[in-house]
């Protein structure tokens, strides 16, 4: 019986769960950061203990932030395993990273957007030996304790299933549910409906858990890696937005079903890297709306051609009556621009050229040593010291020694 506890709040819930094999399958998360080092950080905070248990190894990907980012999360894998960096940094274009990691921090070069700075991570999480399953994460979300070993049993059970969907719980009100496990989506009126969205925890871990999914939500994707080998990594003409449903569409084509994870829960705060809205954040960035508006566009013409005339006047007229009323009347430029755009077939706010990535440093777990204290100093460097009843014992051993050569 596994309990499933939600982290700082009060209730629980229990659930049968199958026992896992021996042999755990191994797992890689991939994490994208641009600028938001302090939710990154509780993010991995919480990745941490699967990752010093053998469960999870992880991929930090950086789309070229201009903060202070690459050094606090540097700083903060230097507490927690042995790094490697190099004088001057690995291309990766040049060598795959050995297997023999845990922790890898990559710089993607420039601001890559969703699809782009997470391909980096997946195709280093992909290059990694027995690598089964790629676990895309948000930087804004935390992860239950238990999410990972639920999400591992749903896989031995479902073995046709490409893409798994964890809880999706709002971070602010850890009794309220975003999604279970993604949304519902209508190409002709270009409407998302999250599944469960809005309801109780309880209330949705009490209900059926298989429920029809046109998409796994974006925040955390559990994926097999012989689906993304087969089916391939996320477009990325979708900057912002959209590469999830994308993603599934095509998973689906190939004969991949999706499926809802009812008892992995993931904490999810909503926006923060987007600026998109969220529950917290009631001010709607430029970039975020155009971004939002463009993949529409692009999604519709990708797979809905026929709709997309009719599909892209409902949503102008729509969008627009939705800026009126709420007054928001600066974001019809983003509106305007993203249909300019979309007809052009160019992209606002993307680089025409980007860099290569670049591998900041890789490193594997600290181990203790059998009946030694680990000792880390500031310079990252590892020793290995006697405890105190063993010096206790050396001082012995020293004076038998002593007394034998005299």
């Amino acid at each position: 019986m596994l309990a499933m506890k939600a982290l700082d709040s009060g209730f629980s819930v229990r659930r049968r769960m199958p026992a896992l094999e021996k042999t755990a399958p191994s797992v890689c998360a991939v994490v994208l950061n641009w600028n938001r080092p302090d939710h990154t950080l509780e993010c991995l905070d919480s990745l941490l203990p699967l990752i010093q248990k053998r469960q999870l190894a992880l991929v930090v990907c950086d789309n070229a932030s201009s903060d202070d980012s690459i050094d606090r999360i540097r700083a903060w894998a230097g507490r927690h395993f042995h790094l490697q960096t190099d004088s001057l940094a690995r291309l990766l274009g040049d060598s795959e990273p050995s297997s023999e990691w845990d922790f890898l921090l990559v710089q993607t070069g420039a601001n890559r957007g969703y699809s782009g700075g997470n391909n980096v991570g997946i195709r280093c999480a992909l290059g990694r030996e027995q690598c089964e399953f790629v676990w895309i994460l948000n930087n804004d979300v935390l992860v239950h304790p238990h999410a990972l070993d639920a999400l591992l049993a749903c896989a031995q059970q479902n073995s046709h299933v490409g893409v798994f969907g964890s809880t999706i719980v709002d971070y602010y009100r850890r009794d309220r549910v975003q999604m279970a496990g993604g949304c519902r989506y209508q190409p002709l009126t270009t409407l998302m409906n999250p599944v469960g969205g809005g309801r109780s925890l309880n209330e949705v871990l009490a209900g059926e858990a298989d429920v029809p999914l046109d998409y796994i939500g974006g925040a955390a994707l559990f994926c097999r890696a012989e689906m993304l080998r087969k089916v391939g990594l996320f477009d990325e003409r979708f900057f912002l937005y959209y590469e999830e449903t994308d993603l599934a569409r095509r998973a689906r084509a190939r004969g991949y079903a999706l499926r809802w994870c009812q008892q992995s829960l993931v904490y999810h705060k909503g926006g923060v890297s987007t600026g998109g809205r969220s529950s917290v954040n009631r001010k709607e960035s430029w970039r975020s709306n155009y971004y939002e508006n463009l993949s529409t566009l692009l999604y519709t013409r990708k797979h809905h051609p026929k709709l997309l005339p009719m599909a892209a006047t409902l949503r102008f007229l729509g969008k627009s009556l939705v800026y009126l009323l709420r007054r928001r009347l600066r974001l019809f430029s983003a509106l305007m621009t993203a249909y300019r755009d979309a007809l052009t077939g160019r992209q606002t706010v993307v680089p025409t050229t980007l860099p290569e990535p670049t591998l900041l440093a890789s490193g594997s777990v600290l181990r203790r040593l059998p009946g030694r204290k680990r000792v880390e100093p500031m310079d990252g460097a590892c020793y290995s010291v006697p405890r105190p009843e063993e010096r206790g014992r050396f001082r012995v051993a020293k004076r038998l020694l002593e007394n034998l050569h005299r």
